[in-house]
Protein backbone atom coordinates (compact mmCIF):
# COMPACT_ATOMS: atom_id res chain seq x y z
CA UNK A 1 0.00 0.00 0.00
CA UNK A 2 1.11 3.53 -0.72
CA UNK A 3 1.78 5.75 2.28
CA UNK A 4 0.93 9.43 2.22
CA UNK A 5 2.39 11.64 4.92
CA UNK A 6 -0.36 13.87 6.32
CA UNK A 7 -0.87 16.66 8.81
CA UNK A 8 -2.23 16.11 12.32
CA UNK A 9 -5.40 17.55 13.81
CA UNK A 10 -5.68 17.83 17.59
CA UNK A 11 -9.10 16.81 18.91
CA UNK A 12 -10.04 17.70 22.47
CA UNK A 13 -12.43 15.18 24.04
CA UNK A 14 -13.35 16.17 27.63
CA UNK A 15 -15.42 13.04 28.20
CA UNK A 16 -15.20 11.10 31.47
CA UNK A 17 -18.51 9.25 31.72
CA UNK A 18 -16.75 5.97 30.98
CA UNK A 19 -14.85 6.37 34.25
CA UNK A 20 -16.35 4.55 37.23
CA UNK A 21 -13.79 5.61 39.85
CA UNK A 22 -11.97 8.88 40.67
CA UNK A 23 -13.23 11.18 37.94
CA UNK A 24 -11.47 14.34 36.78
CA UNK A 25 -10.27 13.55 33.26
CA UNK A 26 -12.73 15.92 31.59
CA UNK A 27 -10.41 18.76 32.64
CA UNK A 28 -7.42 17.10 30.98
CA UNK A 29 -7.72 18.38 27.40
CA UNK A 30 -7.86 22.12 28.05
CA UNK A 31 -5.06 21.98 30.64
CA UNK A 32 -2.81 20.00 28.28
CA UNK A 33 -3.65 22.26 25.33
CA UNK A 34 -2.73 25.33 27.39
CA UNK A 35 0.67 23.72 28.02
CA UNK A 36 1.08 22.87 24.32
CA UNK A 37 0.39 26.44 23.24
CA UNK A 38 3.14 27.69 25.57
CA UNK A 39 5.79 25.24 24.32
CA UNK A 40 8.72 26.03 22.05
CA UNK A 41 8.90 24.56 18.56
CA UNK A 42 12.32 22.84 18.71
CA UNK A 43 13.09 19.38 20.16
CA UNK A 44 16.62 18.94 21.52
CA UNK A 45 16.08 15.16 21.62
CA UNK A 46 15.15 14.94 17.94
CA UNK A 47 17.13 17.93 16.67
CA UNK A 48 14.06 19.02 14.78
CA UNK A 49 11.37 21.71 14.70
CA UNK A 50 7.63 21.24 14.45
CA UNK A 51 6.43 21.84 10.89
CA UNK A 52 2.90 22.89 11.80
CA UNK A 53 1.61 25.96 13.61
CA UNK A 54 0.38 24.39 16.85
CA UNK A 55 -2.46 26.88 17.23
CA UNK A 56 -3.86 26.11 13.79
CA UNK A 57 -4.15 22.35 14.31
CA UNK A 58 -6.07 22.47 17.62
CA UNK A 59 -9.83 22.10 17.35
CA UNK A 60 -12.15 23.48 20.02
CA UNK A 61 -13.81 20.72 22.07
CA UNK A 62 -17.38 19.61 21.43
CA UNK A 63 -19.92 19.56 24.24
CA UNK A 64 -20.72 16.19 25.79
CA UNK A 65 -23.98 15.50 27.61
CA UNK A 66 -23.12 13.33 30.63
CA UNK A 67 -26.70 12.05 30.77
CA UNK A 68 -26.54 10.33 27.39
CA UNK A 69 -23.35 8.32 27.09
CA UNK A 70 -24.28 6.68 23.79
CA UNK A 71 -24.77 10.08 22.15
CA UNK A 72 -21.37 11.17 23.44
CA UNK A 73 -19.64 8.14 21.94
CA UNK A 74 -21.42 8.81 18.65
CA UNK A 75 -20.19 12.43 18.65
CA UNK A 76 -16.61 11.22 19.15
CA UNK A 77 -17.02 8.67 16.37
CA UNK A 78 -18.37 11.27 13.92
CA UNK A 79 -15.71 13.85 14.80
CA UNK A 80 -12.89 11.37 14.15
CA UNK A 81 -14.53 10.14 10.94
CA UNK A 82 -14.87 13.73 9.70
CA UNK A 83 -11.21 14.33 10.47
CA UNK A 84 -10.20 11.26 8.45
CA UNK A 85 -12.40 12.27 5.52
CA UNK A 86 -10.56 15.61 5.50
CA UNK A 87 -7.31 13.61 5.25
CA UNK A 88 -6.11 14.76 8.64
CA UNK A 89 -4.53 12.53 11.30
CA UNK A 90 -6.48 12.62 14.61
CA UNK A 91 -4.33 13.29 17.65
CA UNK A 92 -6.90 13.03 20.42
CA UNK A 93 -6.58 14.30 23.98
CA UNK A 94 -8.95 12.77 26.53
CA UNK A 95 -10.83 12.28 28.65
CA UNK A 96 -10.97 8.75 29.96
CA UNK A 97 -9.86 5.68 28.02
CA UNK A 98 -13.37 4.75 26.90
CA UNK A 99 -12.99 7.33 24.10
CA UNK A 100 -10.60 5.01 22.25
CA UNK A 101 -13.42 2.62 21.35
CA UNK A 102 -15.40 5.09 19.14
CA UNK A 103 -12.11 6.38 17.71
CA UNK A 104 -11.06 2.90 16.59
CA UNK A 105 -14.58 2.21 15.33
CA UNK A 106 -14.25 5.28 13.08
CA UNK A 107 -10.84 4.12 11.82
CA UNK A 108 -12.22 0.67 11.01
CA UNK A 109 -15.21 2.07 9.15
CA UNK A 110 -13.06 4.52 7.21
CA UNK A 111 -10.15 2.29 6.19
CA UNK A 112 -11.61 -1.22 6.08
CA UNK A 113 -7.96 -2.30 6.00
CA UNK A 114 -5.65 -3.90 8.51
CA UNK A 115 -3.82 -1.80 11.05
CA UNK A 116 -2.28 -2.40 14.47
CA UNK A 117 -2.81 -0.82 17.88
CA UNK A 118 0.03 -0.06 20.29
CA UNK A 119 -1.37 0.49 23.78
CA UNK A 120 0.74 1.88 26.63
CA UNK A 121 -1.09 1.26 29.87
CA UNK A 122 -0.95 -0.13 33.39
CA UNK A 123 -4.15 -2.08 32.69
CA UNK A 124 -5.35 -4.35 29.88
CA UNK A 125 -8.80 -2.70 29.88
CA UNK A 126 -10.56 -5.98 29.16
CA UNK A 127 -13.03 -5.98 32.07
CA UNK A 128 -16.63 -7.07 31.81
CA UNK A 129 -19.64 -4.78 32.26
CA UNK A 130 -19.75 -2.52 35.32
CA UNK A 131 -23.24 -1.92 36.66
CA UNK A 132 -24.69 -3.24 33.41
CA UNK A 133 -22.74 -0.71 31.30
CA UNK A 134 -20.12 -2.08 28.89
CA UNK A 135 -18.54 1.03 27.32
CA UNK A 136 -16.49 2.05 30.35
CA UNK A 137 -12.77 2.78 30.42
CA UNK A 138 -11.93 -0.63 31.88
CA UNK A 139 -13.42 -2.54 28.92
CA UNK A 140 -12.20 -0.52 25.96
CA UNK A 141 -10.00 -3.12 24.31
CA UNK A 142 -12.41 -5.97 24.96
CA UNK A 143 -15.05 -3.89 23.14
CA UNK A 144 -12.65 -3.11 20.29
CA UNK A 145 -11.87 -6.78 19.65
CA UNK A 146 -15.47 -7.93 20.01
CA UNK A 147 -17.18 -5.12 18.08
CA UNK A 148 -14.75 -3.93 15.38
CA UNK A 149 -12.63 -5.73 12.77
CA UNK A 150 -9.42 -5.28 14.82
CA UNK A 151 -8.16 -8.71 15.84
CA UNK A 152 -6.68 -9.33 19.27
CA UNK A 153 -3.38 -10.38 17.70
CA UNK A 154 -3.13 -6.88 16.18
CA UNK A 155 -3.08 -5.23 19.61
CA UNK A 156 0.14 -4.87 21.60
CA UNK A 157 -0.20 -3.80 25.24
CA UNK A 158 2.97 -2.47 26.86
CA UNK A 159 3.54 -1.88 30.58
CA UNK A 160 0.78 -3.98 32.17
CA UNK A 161 1.43 -4.34 35.90
CA UNK A 162 0.10 -4.24 39.43
CA UNK A 163 -2.81 -6.11 40.95
CA UNK A 164 -5.68 -6.78 38.57
CA UNK A 165 -8.76 -8.95 38.42
CA UNK A 166 -7.70 -12.39 37.26
CA UNK A 167 -10.67 -12.68 34.89
CA UNK A 168 -9.66 -9.45 33.15
CA UNK A 169 -6.09 -10.63 32.60
CA UNK A 170 -7.32 -14.01 31.36
CA UNK A 171 -9.77 -12.22 29.05
CA UNK A 172 -6.94 -10.33 27.35
CA UNK A 173 -5.22 -13.66 26.71
CA UNK A 174 -8.46 -15.25 25.47
CA UNK A 175 -8.92 -12.39 23.01
CA UNK A 176 -5.44 -13.06 21.62
CA UNK A 177 -4.02 -9.69 22.67
CA UNK A 178 -0.23 -9.42 22.91
CA UNK A 179 0.26 -8.55 26.59
CA UNK A 180 3.72 -7.28 27.49
CA UNK A 181 4.05 -6.78 31.22
CA UNK A 182 6.14 -3.97 32.68
CA UNK A 183 8.85 -6.46 33.65
CA UNK A 184 8.96 -7.86 30.11
CA UNK A 185 9.05 -4.35 28.67
CA UNK A 186 11.88 -3.40 31.03
CA UNK A 187 13.88 -6.46 30.00
CA UNK A 188 14.06 -4.95 26.51
CA UNK A 189 14.91 -1.47 27.77
CA UNK A 190 11.34 -0.23 27.20
CA UNK A 191 12.16 -0.02 23.51
CA UNK A 192 9.27 -0.96 21.23
CA UNK A 193 11.73 -1.41 18.37
CA UNK A 194 13.19 -4.38 20.26
CA UNK A 195 9.91 -6.24 19.75
CA UNK A 196 8.93 -8.05 16.55
CA UNK A 197 6.34 -5.59 15.29
CA UNK A 198 5.03 -6.12 11.74
CA UNK A 199 7.22 -4.45 9.12
CA UNK A 200 5.82 -1.71 6.87
CA UNK A 201 2.61 -1.76 8.91
CA UNK A 202 0.35 1.05 10.07
CA UNK A 203 -0.09 1.78 13.76
CA UNK A 204 -2.64 3.53 15.92
CA UNK A 205 -1.17 4.50 19.31
CA UNK A 206 -3.19 4.76 22.52
CA UNK A 207 -1.20 6.19 25.44
CA UNK A 208 -2.76 6.00 28.90
CA UNK A 209 -0.89 8.32 31.26
CA UNK A 210 -1.08 5.68 34.00
CA UNK A 211 1.50 3.69 32.04
CA UNK A 212 3.89 6.14 33.68
CA UNK A 213 4.85 5.71 37.33
CA UNK A 214 2.82 8.01 39.65
CA UNK A 215 6.09 9.49 40.90
CA UNK A 216 6.31 11.14 37.46
CA UNK A 217 2.59 11.36 36.61
CA UNK A 218 0.46 11.56 39.77
CA UNK A 219 -2.42 13.30 38.01
CA UNK A 220 -4.52 10.30 37.04
CA UNK A 221 -7.48 8.47 38.50
CA UNK A 222 -5.88 5.01 38.45
CA UNK A 223 -2.22 5.33 39.48
CA UNK A 224 -0.17 2.12 39.66
CA UNK A 225 3.37 2.04 41.13
CA UNK A 226 6.22 0.55 39.12
CA UNK A 227 5.61 2.22 35.78
CA UNK A 228 7.65 4.09 33.22
CA UNK A 229 9.83 7.05 34.10
CA UNK A 230 9.19 10.33 32.29
CA UNK A 231 12.47 9.88 30.43
CA UNK A 232 11.44 6.39 29.25
CA UNK A 233 8.06 7.70 28.10
CA UNK A 234 9.65 10.48 26.05
CA UNK A 235 12.06 7.95 24.50
CA UNK A 236 9.09 5.75 23.57
CA UNK A 237 7.57 8.66 21.66
CA UNK A 238 10.86 9.13 19.80
CA UNK A 239 10.86 5.41 18.93
CA UNK A 240 7.25 5.65 17.71
CA UNK A 241 8.41 8.26 15.22
CA UNK A 242 10.17 5.43 13.36
CA UNK A 243 6.78 3.85 12.57
CA UNK A 244 3.88 4.79 10.29
CA UNK A 245 1.42 6.42 12.67
CA UNK A 246 -2.19 6.74 11.51
CA UNK A 247 -3.58 8.14 14.76
CA UNK A 248 -2.82 8.77 18.42
CA UNK A 249 -4.63 9.40 21.68
CA UNK A 250 -3.43 10.35 25.13
CA UNK A 251 -5.91 9.73 27.92
CA UNK A 252 -6.62 9.63 31.66
CA UNK A 253 -4.89 12.87 32.74
CA UNK A 254 -6.87 14.18 35.72
CA UNK A 255 -5.49 17.59 36.75
CA UNK A 256 -7.40 17.54 40.05
CA UNK A 257 -4.93 14.90 41.33
CA UNK A 258 -1.84 16.51 39.82
CA UNK A 259 1.02 18.10 41.70
CA UNK A 260 2.57 21.32 40.35
CA UNK A 261 1.30 20.41 36.85
CA UNK A 262 3.82 17.56 36.62
CA UNK A 263 1.45 15.28 34.74
CA UNK A 264 -0.05 17.81 32.34
CA UNK A 265 3.43 19.14 31.51
CA UNK A 266 4.63 15.63 30.76
CA UNK A 267 1.52 14.84 28.70
CA UNK A 268 2.02 17.99 26.64
CA UNK A 269 5.70 17.13 26.17
CA UNK A 270 4.82 13.66 24.86
CA UNK A 271 2.32 15.09 22.40
CA UNK A 272 4.70 17.83 21.23
CA UNK A 273 7.53 15.34 20.67
CA UNK A 274 5.12 13.24 18.60
CA UNK A 275 3.96 16.26 16.58
CA UNK A 276 7.58 17.21 15.88
CA UNK A 277 8.89 13.80 14.87
CA UNK A 278 6.09 11.46 13.79
CA UNK A 279 5.60 10.08 10.30
CA UNK A 280 1.85 10.63 10.28
CA UNK A 281 0.61 8.37 7.53
CA UNK A 282 -2.60 7.96 5.59
CA UNK A 283 -3.40 4.55 4.10
CA UNK A 284 -4.64 4.60 0.52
Amino acid sequence: MKINVCKPRILQVPYEEGCYWRKGTKEGPHVIVDKLKAMREYSVLQNKCIENNIGKIILEPKEYNPYNKEDCLEIIYKEVLTCLKQRMIPVTIGGDHSITYPIIKAFCDFYEKEFYILQFDAHSDTFNDVGGYKYHHGATFKNIVEETNVLGKNIYQFGIRGQVRKDSFKEAQRLGINVITMDQFQERNCNILNFKLPKNAYFYVSFDIDSIDPAYAPGTGTPVPGGLTSREAIKIIKDLCELNIIGFDLVEVAPIYDSSDITSNLAATLIMELLIGAKFSFIN
